[in-house]
């Protein structure tokens, strides 16, 4: 079942959905075996964010390994003598990661508009962080 999504974010949550189609980040599907609810939020700016609520159902069985991320310490004694700086946009990170063809079954949303399948890594997958 589709979470709701409120009547104010309606339309920018539609526009937001077709703004992924074109992109290629998601598919529109007619069946699945399971699809999480979709989460939406308003970011500071006042733009949308749809994510998956993953919490029950593929989360509870994914094998999540975990990545040692490095402190600032670290970080910043490796970067001693360095004479490059560069800047990154991290803003659509996730999006970067495209997913095999059996891992797509597997991350889909319901939502006030049908359900969608993602094909690049969605915001809420447990293992999300490792694997980017």
């Amino acid at each position: 079942m589709a979470r709701p999504v409120p009547f104010a974010f309606r339309e920018t949550v539609e526009r937001d959905l077709d703004r992924l189609v074109e992109k290629g980040s998601l598919t529109p599907v007619e069946r699945a075996g399971r699809a999480a609810s979709v989460v939406t939020g308003q970011k500071r700016a006042g733009d949308i964010r749809s994510c998956a609520d993953l919490s029950y159902g593929l989360n509870d069985v994914l094998d999540v390994q975990q990545y040692p991320l490095p402190t600032p310490d670290e970080l910043f004694a490796k970067l001693i003598g360095g004479r490059k700086l560069t800047t990154l946009d991290l803003a659509q990170a996730y999006a970067q990661a495209e997913l095999d063809h059996d891992s797509k079954k597997l991350v889909v949303i319901n939502t006030h508009k049908g359900l969608f399948r993602y094909n690049r890594l969605a915001i809420g997958v447990a293992c999300g962080l490792s694997i980017f």
